[in-house]
């Protein structure tokens, strides 16, 4: 397999794609597969279709194309089996037989040295049983492709740019046994119950008619004067539904004006919610607003992994490590993803709200890798500044900066989401490096429009719709 030097990182490999003219059909399929190399993916892909403009020796073309190639993708067909296998001629006019020996006089002169630079590859259209057996199809790794795309080829493409989705997990100390020992059972009291219907975490809490169970980490915070308690938590209700939700409640103290603020905040983002209902799959579902004396909760639905019926994860759950090299294919696919979210910041844009506290906590993965708000934000209250805390916050939040946020403001916050995800860095609050002298594979659209996102002046940030667009590429 092709290593290149650090400086080298952003040159694509090149790469021969050896083919049997079998049919028109099967002919157009790989073409049509190179092309999307060149085109899509950014792969230096060579057939020899492409080089037909002048008179030359096409024998010491190919040979010489072999020979400069970083990886030689053989596609599979009958026609290609039996010249690799058999040693026939091609059709009159054809360089497979040329190609096919080139091949094995490769892997003649050391198998397992090229093992990696030959790939076997099926179209959508082929059969693996067309294979050569000279490539060892069932005992080493061939790369079906079920469809002309950048999810089809997403396993080819990790091994033409040496990258994988699964990097290997850094290794731990390592402790021994320890000799056995006679056991011991620590008996420990039970949590205190909390009191009717505020969530404490591990406690079960009856909320509007039906008990929840809470889970995971509580975040809890005073209100501004101390009148009340705003706390939010991920509950699983105990009934036969087992439905995850998200609740976020405010428990009254006192009765004060910022209390009753923050009580009718919960109140505008379920007014919210109902008029958002069916309006985008990437917004949050409403169960209910739930009014216990002192207690207000708003609890709305958690989405679950197909499989398990466990809760999805968040976008927290992804960030890279500071420093950690970050896939560029899977890193495309987050931008895509948050491009689908911006679409749903716009839908909630449209009805003169904005979300204002976009973190990787409160974005939700789902099983087929898009994005869910996990709640509205700060939609439902009024402006106030200083009022986030310091990761991803735009200028206009900072106390004394005195600007007005608005849509922009969700622009920026989505910005530095992106650009922390593809860099393994969040971005420097006052000026952040242009994106693409971390993250030099990211696309150039994607790039230019994240760092205009990330522009202190939200006059000179681009609209959400240009975000969305550069994002999904």
């Amino acid at each position: 397999m092709l290593v290149r030097e650090p400086d080298e990182a952003a040159v694509p490999p090149r790469v021969f794609v050896s083919f049997a003219r079998d049919s028109v059909e099967h002919e157009t399929a790989a073409r049509d597969f190179a092309t999307f190399l060149r085109t899509d993916a950014g792969v230096d892909a060579r057939i020899e279709e492409w080089f037909q403009a002048q008179r030359r020796d096409r024998v010491a073309w190919a040979l010489q194309e072999i020979d400069e190639a970083d990886f030689i993708v053989v596609i599979a067909s009958p026609a290609y089996k039996r010249v690799l296998d058999k040693a026939y001629s091609a059709a009159p006019g054809q360089l497979t037989h040329v190609e096919a020996a080139m091949i094995r006089n490769i892997l003649a002169r050391g198998p397992e040295e090229d093992l990696g630079r030959i790939l076997p590859v099926v179209l959508p259209c082929g059969d693996p049983d067309d294979l050569p057996e000279v490539l060892r199809p069932y005992s080493t790794t061939s790369y079906a492709v079920p469809e002309i795309n950048l999810a089809g080829l997403g396993e080819l493409l990790h091994v033409l740019t040496g990258s994988t989705p699964y990097p290997l997990p850094p290794l731990g100390p390592y402790f021994p046994p320890l000799p056995p020992e006679q056991s011991i059972v620590l008996a420990t009291p039970a949590p205190p119950a909390a009191p009717d219907g505020v969530i404490a975490a591990g406690a079960e809490v009856r909320i509007g008619g039906s008990v929840y169970l809470v889970q995971g980490d509580l975040e809890s915070e005073p209100v501004a004067d101390h009148a009340a308690v705003r706390s939010q938590g991920r509950a699983l209700r105990l009934d036969r539904s087992h439905e995850h939700v998200w609740l976020r409640q405010v428990a009254l103290r006192h009765d004060t004006s910022a209390a009753k603020d923050e009580i009718a905040a919960l109140g505008h983002e379920r007014d919210l919610l109902v008029r958002l209902r069916g309006k985008d799959r990437g917004l949050p579902s409403l169960v209910q607003l739930a009014e216990d004396g002192h207690v207000t909760t708003l609890v709305t639905a958690w989405p679950v992994s197909g499989d398990p019926g466990d809760p999805c994860g968040t976008l927290a759950d992804f960030v890279p490590r500071p420093g950690e090299m970050v896939d560029s294919w899977h890193a495309l696919g987050q931008l895509r993803a948050l491009g689908g979210l911006a679409r749903s910041l716009s839908v909630l844009h449209a009805t003169r709200h904005t979300h204002r506290r976009l973190t990787p906590a409160g974005v939700l993965r789902l099983d087929d890798r898009t994005f869910v708000l996990r709640d509205l934000g700060d939609a439902g209250r009024g402006e106030r500044p200083g009022e986030v805390p310091p990761d991803y916050r735009a200028s206009e939040q900072e106390r004394r900066h005195g600007g007005r946020a608005g849509p922009w403001t969700d622009v920026f916050r989505l910005a530095a989401i992106a650009y922390h995800l593809v860099t393994s860095h969040p971005p420097d609050p006052g000026t952040p490096l242009p994106i693409h002298a971390l993250a030099p594979r990211v696309p150039a659209r994607a790039a230019t429009a994240i760092d205009a996102a990330l522009a202190c002046d939200a006059a000179r940030r681009p609209g959400m719709d240009e975000l969305e667009t550069a994002l999904r590429g």
